[in-house]
């Protein structure tokens, strides 16, 4: 759910997400490109 390419309809919702899980979704990209190399 923290990088999936998905909508929510409510938009003040999602801006929350978006900047309550970005530490989680920086980690996991950091792991993931990592992981590419």
């Amino acid at each position: 759910v923290i990088a999936l390419a998905h909508a929510l309809k409510d938009k003040t919702v999602a801006a929350y997400l978006r900047t309550d899980h970005l530490e989680r979704r920086l980690a996991l990209m950091v792991e993931w490109s990592e992981f590419m190399s």
